[in-house]
């Protein structure tokens, strides 16, 4: 399981954040991500287009750390 979050868009501007602030707890396959991904998709132009999903470190890392208490 992972904390996935939409990393918004870029446009002729700079960068945006993702309009709903997205983030989901789960994995890559699921409903709600390919959702969430139509919606951004829907949304692009030629001036503004959606930059794709990336993962959350600090979920990562509090994962491990709880995985590691738990085997003491």
């Amino acid at each position: 399981m992972k904390r996935i979050i939409c990393k918004g868009t870029w446009s002729v501007t700079g960068k945006q954040e993702c309009l709903e602030h997205f983030s989901h707890i789960g994995e890559w396959n699921d409903k709600e991500l390919h959702e969430h991904a139509e919606l951004e998709k829907s949304r692009d132009t030629k001036q503004r287009w959606w930059t794709g999903y990336d993962t959350d470190p600090k979920f990562d890392n509090i994962k491990e750390k709880i995985a590691e208490v738990r085997k003491d």
